[in-house]
């Protein structure tokens, strides 16, 4: 069962003098954060551990999005700048049900966790146990029995098809790459 916190980006860095944060959503092409009030920060592996007590809660005054597909925001009560430092690769969780209906080809990359992947020959990889946010890149981790995690880009051509009833994400792996970590 989802989450009512779904993240949607990580703070990049503190902007100025008086508490603004630069965040990059997971999704650049999202306009999220100007639907909504209220915003959470805290360490990743909140949502995968369930412990949401270690987020902090925050009152959403103004997101600008800025030219480079990131959002510039100011939070009520952050007001200086080495308290807004302190955010500084902190997740941004939203309430998912404040943000819009998605479309029916349409996922929330946090809802990737805990499906099976395979891959369009039908072999079956493991299971999404993170989603990690390198720089604007985002990687899905597979959980492999018995051999070390794989990590998979999540990029258009790779990640074909998402089958949330049925737990299961199909994926293209760019050539190589899965013969390169074959033990």
């Amino acid at each position: 069962m989802p989450s009512d916190l779904l993240q949607i980006g990580v703070v990049s860095r503190s902007h100025g003098l008086h508490g603004q944060l630069r965040v990059r959503l997971h999704n650049p092409d999202s306009n999220a954060l100007t639907q909504v009030s209220r915003l959470w920060t805290g360490p990743d592996g909140a949502e995968i551990t369930g412990e949401f007590s270690v987020l902090r809660e925050w009152s959403l005054s103004r997101a600008q999005p800025q030219p480079d597909g990131q959002f510039l925001v100011t939070l009520n009560g952050l007001v200086e700048r080495t308290a807004a430092e302190a955010c500084q690769g902190s997740r941004v969780f939203v309430r998912r049900q404040e943000l819009s209906e998605l479309e029916s080809d349409e996922v929330y990359v946090a809802d990737l966790v805990g499906l099976r992947v395979q891959t369009t020959a039908g072999v079956e990889l493991g299971r999404v146990t993170e989603i990690l946010d390198m720089q604007g890149n985002l990687l899905m981790q597979i959980q492999r029995e018995g051999i070390p995690e794989l990590l998979i880009p999540l990029l258009g051509g790779v990640l074909l098809f998402v089958d949330e009833a049925a737990g299961i994400v199909r994926i293209d792996p760019p050539s190589g790459l899965l013969e390169a970590l074959s033990p």
